[in-house]
């Protein structure tokens, strides 16, 4: 019984993630199919063979939706690389965020794209404290110095797992971080395996010491 249970979890082992490949890959076709779908399928009665349409009269093909789909942001990724194309994308950015309800939406969904598609927003991969004797890792999105006291401060991103689309914004002194010797891209990698990938040595070196507190005053005696 200890072998045939040994050898069932190895085969969960092999078979799960293909599984949730799978499903994933399904459920993606099927939901590009219901917003692309009658779209393909009337361009595939328009420029298909014969051949096909004998197969496929209604000229539904499996999966035909999901090409469709890439080969339009194909299309489109090349406008947006030429500079005439770019600015004529960039109107959207003008008209939709003007739009009730909608224009916030399409905002929102901007930046978070923006963010996760373009490495530069993530500056640097940081360590800190995120807790006594826990510590975190977390990306520098922006640096800032704070009016009152002169003094540099960096807004830290800490995502989530195994999602990380999702996390905390935090704001803290420069001072109290440690930079990772690591590619944000590396390191981005290592949340989504829960770190499985992360290296098997690292050198965390210790935050400086915080400044003492000023002494309290003595109360004046009445």
């Amino acid at each position: 019984m200890g072998t045939f249970r040994n050898f069932v979890m190895r085969g969960a082992l092999f078979l799960v993630p293909i599984s949730v490949t799978i499903f994933v890959a399904k459920w993606a076709v099927t939901f590009v199919d219901a917003y692309l779908g009658e779209p393909t399928a009337a361009l595939v009665r328009v420029i298909s063979p014969g051949w096909l349409l004998s197969v496929f009269p209604d000229g539904h093909v499996p999966g035909m939706s999901m090409v469709l789909l890439l080969l339009l942001m194909f299309v489109l990724g090349a406008i947006a690389s030429w500079p005439i194309g770019h600015k004529g994308l960039r109107l959207l950015d003008l008209v939709v965020p003007r739009v009730p309800i909608v224009g916030g939406i399409y905002s929102s969904t901007r930046k978070i794209v923006e963010t996760f598609g373009e490495t530069n927003r993530f500056q640097r991969a940081v360590w800190f404290d995120y807790a006594p004797g826990l510590q975190a890792i977390g990306f520098v999105t922006h640096e800032l110095i704070e009016e009152t006291s002169g003094e540099k401060k960096v807004v830290i991103f800490y995502p989530m797992v195994p999602n990380p689309s999702s996390g905390l914004l935090l704001m803290m002194r420069e001072s109290e971080t440690i930079p990772l010797d690591m590619d944000p891209k590396e390191v981005f990698t290592m949340l989504v395996a829960l770190g499985a990938t992360m290296p098997d040595r690292v050198r965390i070196p210790a935050l400086p010491a915080a400044p003492p507190a000023p002494p309290t005053p003595p109360a004046a005696e009445e």
